[in-house]
């Protein structure tokens, strides 16, 4: 399965950490890996990559501040928000995911409070490359299943698929022999 890997700027290195950790089971691709260039519209640049991807993992980093009713709390970049609106409109809420720091909490709208993320160690997060890995263990083993069980189910699904399109195939060879007899 191909996997769109996206973050802020500053949410770049636990990116890296979570492409790092799913590689050897899926073809991730990195938001900076030469998607966006000179020239382009970024709006289409991700309408590309949602047609190129099965899934997309969008990392959630404390990068600005909101201020909810007087209080104010850390909140991810918009950008990132739009992302995951257009992956999961496109891909589905089962082939989306957010990963989030357990601490600081980000902020989420209130329209996606019941949506269970998966939590990156957010204290490790700016340390050492192994200690980013390390991060993100835990979340990306969970994100990994359920990714595999998903494309399971949509190779099954396909292979489902093809063999009645196969079947209605024979069925109208089977009537035009009967027609030309």
């Amino acid at each position: 399965p191909r996997v769109f890997i996206g973050s802020s700027s500053e949410g770049l290195l636990i990116a890296q950490a979570v492409f790092s950790a799913l590689e050897h089971d899926v073809v991730p691709t990195l938001w900076t890996n030469q998607l966006f260039l000179p020239g382009q519209y970024p709006l289409e640049v991700l309408e590309k990559e949602l047609r190129r991807n099965n899934f997309a993992v969008l990392i959630a980093s404390p990068d600005d501040e909101v201020v909810k009713r007087g209080i104010t709390m850390p909140a991810m970049r918009d950008n990132l928000l739009l992302e995951f609106g257009l992956f999961s409109g496109a891909l589905g809420r089962r082939r989306t995911f957010f990963l989030c720091p357990d601490s600081p909490r980000v902020e989420l709208p209130s329209d996606l409070l019941g949506m269970i993320t998966a939590t990156y160690d957010g204290g490790r997060a700016g340390l050492s490359a192994s200690e980013r890995a390390a991060a993100v263990q835990s979340a990306c083993a969970q994100i990994r299943e359920v990714i595999l069980e998903e494309w399971k189910h949509i190779l099954e699904g396909e292979a489902e698929l093809a063999m009645k399109i196969r079947a209605a195939k024979e069925t109208q060879s089977v009537q035009r022999l009967y027609m030309v007899a």
